[in-house]
């Protein structure tokens, strides 16, 4: 009698079980793999999803912005090798500002390597300056700030 009994409740428990994971079913979870918790089922049909494009594909306006006014404030430098007014070096102040600020604004939590990269350009735009003003005060002999006193008599 004791194993028919012991049957009896094995059935009514797992009659209990079952009803139990049905109405978890229901209610969108299942049994975890080890028993210990429920999580939400999985659905089957994945097609209704929309997938958005992830933000750093896109290119905004800043990522065009700063490069260009950079090589724009190159371009007028280079053009002060050959002017007679200051116009040049005025317009490349501005566009490397614009672009320096373009660069600083579009960061976005990653300051210290823009910040890195904007001391390397000024780097090299200082160094390309001081090669146009020593070659404006040599007088264009290419003395590098003395070619123009070669013809002064000496004392």
């Amino acid at each position: 009698m004791s194993s028919e009994s012991t049957n009896e409740a094995d059935r009514t428990a797992l009659a209990v079980r079952e009803k139990a994971l049905s109405n978890m079913r229901k209610s969108g979870l299942k049994l975890s793999e080890d028993g210990s918790s429920w999580v939400p089922l999985e659905e089957e049909n994945n097609t209704k999803r929309i997938n958005l494009p992830n933000a750093e594909d896109q290119i905004g306006p800043l990522d065009v912005l700063a490069p260009l006014s950079i090589i724009t404030a190159f371009f007028f430098l280079l053009a002060g090798f050959d002017a007679t007014s200051e116009e040049p070096f005025a317009a490349c102040c501005l566009f490397l500002s614009i672009g320096c600020l373009a660069m600083l604004a579009n960061s976005e939590g990653r300051v210290g390597v823009t910040i890195l990269r904007i001391v390397g350009i000024l780097i090299f735009f200082g160094i390309v300056a001081t090669i146009i003003l020593d070659s404006m005060m040599s007088g264009g002999w290419g003395g590098m700030g003395v070619g123009g006193l070669s013809g002064w008599g000496g004392p």
